[in-house]
């Protein structure tokens, strides 16, 4: 599934300038008008972190990367990447599971190199982060003990792979159901079912999704 940034740029023309020699003139302004105090209202803990959290959205919704990051893999992982692919898998015999064990591997490294994830999200995405790690696992027992016939073509290879085990069908599952719920928090989607695998959303199945996150 190809991902598409979109990247605003300004463009900033600069006009030539001449220059004059003025005589700088400094005039003193003299006030008697009064100041009065203004009160302050005094923050509480819960208020001051509030704050915060609204400046730190705000600055990663101008920047718009942490939303269209967020929207891409509710996508991917909702079905999009079966959709993009469905004549490969069709044509080739490509499992649907390949497409998104590549998906995973692509936000393991976004996370990882540039995703600015805000606070109270943070929980959620390191369990999208161990999900992701269950895919990439279970992808190796796909490869786990195949032979391969003398002078198989390398675009054959596939074809010889072991099934998909559950466990990874699982892990891609709950990761559609997470993403889900953070692209209706984060990009305003009213309307759409929370499904109560995340902490922001205070999800009354988070339970579930950590134990079968430590099954081995």
């Amino acid at each position: 599934m190809k991902k598409s940034l979109i990247l605003a740029a300004g463009v900033i023309s600069i006009g030539m300038l001449g220059a004059w020699m003025q005589e700088e003139k400094y005039v003193e302004i003299k006030t008697t008008a009064k100041v009065e105090p203004t009160d302050v209202e005094e923050l509480s803990p819960e208020e001051v972190e509030e704050i915060q959290e609204s400046e730190e959205m705000s600055e990663q919704e101008d920047s718009g990367s942490f939303e269209s990051e967020i929207s891409y893999y509710a996508d991917a992982f909702g079905g999009g990447v079966e959709k993009e692919n469905a004549d490969v898998m069709k044509e080739e015999g490509f499992s649907a599971e390949y497409y998104y064990y590549g998906e995973a591997q692509a936000f393991m490294n976004v996370y990882e190199d540039s995703l600015d994830v805000r606070d109270s999200m943070k929980e959620d995405f390191n369990n999208l982060m161990a999900l992701s790690y269950i895919i990439q696992n279970e992808q190796g027992k796909v490869l786990d003990g195949v032979t391969l016939p003398k002078g198989t073509d390398k675009w054959e290879v596939h074809k010889y792979w072991n099934p998909p085990t559950d466990r990874q069908k699982q892990a891609i599952k709950y990761m559609s159901l997470v993403f889900n719920d953070l692209d209706i928090a984060v990009n305003d989607l009213k309307g759409n079912d929370l499904s109560g695998y995340t902490y922001h959303s205070d999800g009354k199945k988070v339970e579930e999704l950590e134990k079968f996150i430590s099954q081995k």
